[in-house]
């Protein structure tokens, strides 16, 4: 798993990238992830709540945000882009890994 001061960069260049961006919803999941891997906000998945200490924790938590996101449709009735958000969590998940 990366550490907690890259993770921390990383949030700080997604926050970053927000600002001159106006807003996103993608990267906005994605710096909720990093926020969640950092202890600062609630878990992207519903059936895991601890913090991930190592790479097979991060590997239980991409499988649940699969799993939370399986049966949603492609966009929300709001046009959110669900499959996106997905993606999104998943990618900072996996440059989380070690």
């Amino acid at each position: 798993m990366k550490t907690l001061t890259l993770i921390k960069v990383k949030q700080g260049n997604i926050l970053a990238a927000m600002d001159e961006a106006g807003g996103s919803s993608i990267l906005a999941a994605k710096e909720e992830t990093l926020g969640f891997l950092l202890g600062q906000v609630d878990s992207p998945a519903l059936s895991i709540t601890e913090h991930p200490t190592d790479d097979e924790g991060i590997g239980k938590l991409i499988e649940a945000v699969r799993e939370d996101y399986k049966d949603l449709p492609e966009y929300s009735m709001f046009r959110d882009p669900n499959w996106k958000t997905r993606d999104a969590i998943i990618e900072i998940l996996e440059w989380a890994k070690g």
